[in-house]
């Protein structure tokens, strides 16, 4: 599902009801899920290149100050300066070439099972030649895993528990005494619980900022009383159909449509009234406008637009004439003496983005096309360019 196809409704509700549980209803966790790997993608550059660094200056050290025997320090050497560095150059390469990192998840899955069975290997090797292994890579390994690899909570929580499980198989296979094996796994696990609650603290804004952003984009898209886009949202949507519309020589149909005598509605019933009838207006053109690339906005007042995509002048005056009726159907008494029903008018136009047409350019020549349908007595819908009129 595309973030701009999200209801604001399904958004309040999960903001009202909460996400402790750090799971949305299915509707938004899925767009959410997409929403968290272009967020982290960010972070994980950063991550990256800190691990390269923290690699380096670890062969510096031990290389340099701790020299240990020549099998221990080619095995560091092995892990440290090519398998890091080499993962993270691929994994950097990946990231560039992929905007919306599909597979980040997979990826830093598997960077943390193979840097902990690096970890655990490497903490073997050592006790088996009876030197100490004095690196905190475990603690590194799961910072990572929680805070910087773009893994969602359950899935860091599912790795540091399995980490943990084959931890303790390795130092119990290397015999290891009682205490240094309490100790080893009460670090493992206070370094695993610590990076754990930063991890879902992490989670948790990240979930609450996505419920935010989508709120606010919504109501700075939309017009509150209708639930259609409003004009700054129109422009926005509309320049989806325009791009492609460009690319494809294609033409596109705006229309503008105005609800007639709608002033008088208001002076008679009152505003509370001419609310209900515009946002069962608006309901009525939703149903008119079904296609991903085409899109319907209220421009102001009682005044409504619509962009159709792929739509001739033969097309598109079928579509406002259909979309008059229903309104017409709707049989909203009108008060006042100059019509029995709420009607409309509207005007139409088609362009050719490719030709250079711009939104605003075709909303002037439809508006001027509904103003021609006013003039030859509303009720009506008139074609810019065309001889004709619908009635």
């Amino acid at each position: 599902m595309r973030a701009d196809k999200i209801k604001i409704e399904d958004l309040e509700a999960q903001r009202a009801r909460g996400h402790y549980g750090l799971v949305f209803q299915p509707e938004l966790e899925q767009p959410f899920r997409a929403y968290y790997l272009r967020f982290m993608r960010r972070h994980v550059f950063s991550a990256q290149v800190a691990a390269i660094i923290l690699s380096l200056l670890a062969v510096l050290v031990e290389v340099v100050f701790v020299q240990p025997p020549a099998s221990v320090q080619a095995a560091f050497i092995v892990i440290f300066l090519l398998a890091i560095p080499t993962g993270v150059i691929l994994s950097l390469l990946y990231l560039r070439s992929s905007a919306q990192a599909l597979g980040l998840q997979w990826l830093s899955a598997l960077v943390v099972l193979c840097s902990l069975g690096s970890a655990f290997y490497l903490e073997a090797l050592y006790r088996l030649e009876g030197l100490r292994y004095g690196y905190q890579t475990i603690t590194f390994v799961l910072i990572f895993n929680f805070l910087l690899l773009g893994l969602r909570y359950y899935q860091a929580q599912a790795l540091a528990l399995s980490g943990l499980a084959v931890y303790a198989v390795v130092l119990l296979a290397l015999d290891t005494p009682a205490a240094d094996l309490t100790h080893a796994l009460y670090n493992y696990v206070a370094v695993g619980t610590l990076a754990s609650t930063a991890g879902y603290m992490q989670e948790y804004i990240v979930r609450t900022n996505f419920l935010d952003r989508g709120i606010r984009r919504h109501q700075a898209l939309h017009d509150r009383l209708t639930g259609l886009l409003n004009r700054h949202g129109l422009e926005v949507h509309a320049e989806r159909s325009w791009r492609r519309a460009t690319r494809e020589a294609a033409p596109v149909a705006v229309a503008v449509f105005d609800i007639d005598w709608f002033k008088h509605y208001n002076d008679e019933l009152g505003h509370p009234a001419g609310d209900a009838c515009l946002a069962r207006v608006a309901d009525a053109l939703l149903q008119h406008v079904g296609r991903p690339l085409d899109c319907a906005a209220r421009l102001g007042g009682e005044e409504f637009a619509v962009v159709w995509y792929d739509v001739d002048h033969e097309a598109a005056a079928t579509l406002g004439e259909r979309f008059r009726e229903a309104v017409e159907s709707l049989r909203i008494a009108h008060p006042a003496h100059v019509c029995e029903w709420v009607t409309l008018s509207g005007g139409v136009t088609v362009v050719r983005p490719a030709d250079g047409a711009t939104l605003s350019s075709a909303i002037l020549a439809a508006d001027a096309a509904l103003y021609e349908a006013k003039r030859a007595g509303r009720k009506r819908i008139t074609v810019a360019g065309s001889t004709a009129d619908s009635t």
